[in-house]
């Protein structure tokens, strides 16, 4: 799909984008984004629904949570396009849908970007050693 958003003269300007929250938290990694936009897309083949059925789970269950997801997304400030194989055979109408959503939104300045992710607390920092003392 990158591919023919390219051969359609709207190529994304960035891949596999992970998204956090404020706090740090992650909340999701898309496929491709034009964050100038903030906006990001999503490759959607028929085996994804298939494929994250876990024992136990029905196909609603991981659509509903397909559908959380996308609205923690949609919470930090970014718009979601999804693209399924249709859109690979018919990468001109794809493309125009994509036009049409960035003409909705206003094109950033600065483009979009995630928060930095809270790092884990190091348990072998020698700022945490009692011996050596705090730098601060």
């Amino acid at each position: 799909m990158r591919a023919m958003c390219e051969l359609q003269g709207c190529a994304p300007t960035d891949i596999q984008i992970e998204i956090y929250s404020p706090e740090g938290h992650f909340i999701a990694r898309c496929d491709f984004g034009w964050l100038e936009y903030g906006i990001v897309g999503e490759y959607d083949g028929v085996q994804k629904y298939g494929r994250l059925v876990r024992p136990g789970q029905s196909v609603s269950d991981v659509v509903a949570a397909e559908k959380d997801r996308e609205a923690q997304i949609r919470d930090q400030g970014l718009e979601i396009i999804r693209f399924c194989k249709v859109d690979l055979r018919r990468p001109a109408a794809a493309a125009a849908r994509l036009r049409r959503l960035m003409d909705q939104r206003e094109r950033r300045e600065t483009p979009w970007t995630s928060p930095i992710p809270a790092a884990p607390p190091d348990e072998n920092s020698p700022w945490d050693d009692p011996f050596l003392g705090s730098p601060w």
